[in-house]
């Protein structure tokens, strides 16, 4: 019975980090409020290739060379993505239609489902974020001056994200995500619980 509750209480502390009920809550320029709501986050911040070693300008980013591996697998409707740049003030991902002059967007589909992600950006663009169906959950527009911030927590798990500006051209500077933690890992972290709660009882005997 001991053990049963120990494996309930983990489960309760991970419930207790997802959203609580409702629509999703949007974060404009508040990175530290965002990051207190998602609690533990992860960051690609494209200052690094795909395989590790150090980004360049105008390294092209492909669906056989990406991110997957760091939880996300960026794409653009008009192929032509790639990291803009330098090693001073870091890089960031941009999408760009040339020579056509269509709109384009970045397009980031998450490995794990997310409850909350967040990008950072240097001007205005519109953030969507869909589920595994392809089902709009929300979508919130920002502009401003400098480097900008625009993050969302969500109670339905996020499949996917849109970055789009309305033009050819799309950029993002940081990607954030706080994925999910999956059934597997709860049991993980209850089974962890009880063999060190054993091993403490037959130190004390």
């Amino acid at each position: 019975m001991r053990a049963i509750g120990i494996i309930f209480s983990t489960t309760a502390i991970l419930a207790a980090a997802l959203p609580t009920k409702g629509g999703p809550i949007w974060f404009y320029d508040d990175y530290e409020g965002f990051v207190a709501a998602a609690r533990v986050v992860q960051t690609i911040d494209f200052d690094t290739l795909p395989d590790g070693t150090s980004s360049f300008p105008r390294a092209e980013i492909t669906p056989d060379f990406n991110y997957t591996d760091e939880g996300v697998t960026f794409s653009t409707p008009v192929p032509h993505l790639f990291l803009e740049g330098n090693d001073v003030s870091g890089y960031a991902l941009g999408a760009d239609a040339y020579p056509l002059s269509v709109r384009n967007w970045i397009v980031g589909e998450l490995t794990v489902p997310a409850f909350a992600v967040g990008t950072f950006y240097p001007a205005y663009t519109m953030v969507s974020i869909y589920d595994s169906a392809g089902t709009l959950l929300g979508s919130e527009d920002y502009g401003g001056q400098g480097v900008l911030f625009l993050g969302v927590v969500s109670e339905v798990p996020i499949a996917s994200v849109t970055l789009d500006r309305g033009t050819t051209f799309a950029v993002c500077n940081d990607f954030v995500f706080a994925p999910i933690p999956e059934p597997g890992t709860i049991l993980l972290v209850g089974f962890g619980a009880m063999a060190l709660l054993r091993a403490r009882h037959q130190v004390a005997v």
